[in-house]
């Protein structure tokens, strides 16, 4: 995440990750359902990680995904 992004989701936490963890579901389940990439309803789990045990900045999302698809990205 930016430096000055970050700054303004260390004061609104709940909200901005939020927004981050809405439009990654939302963009992945797009793609997926496009028959030209996998055409298919897809589930995810989405964890927000840190790099330290701090809790501070940089953080980042790691997203895992599950398909009845018999097609792979």
């Amino acid at each position: 995440m930016p430096a000055p992004i970050a700054e303004i989701a260390f004061q609104n936490k709940a909200v901005v990750y939020g927004i981050l963890f809405k439009a990654a579901a939302e963009t992945l389940r797009i793609i997926a359902a496009d028959p030209k990439h996998l055409g298919a309803e897809i589930g995810l789990v989405a964890v927000l990680h840190t790099w330290g045990q701090n809790r501070n900045p940089p953080m980042g999302t790691v997203l895992m995904l599950s398909s009845s698809s018999d097609h792979f990205f």
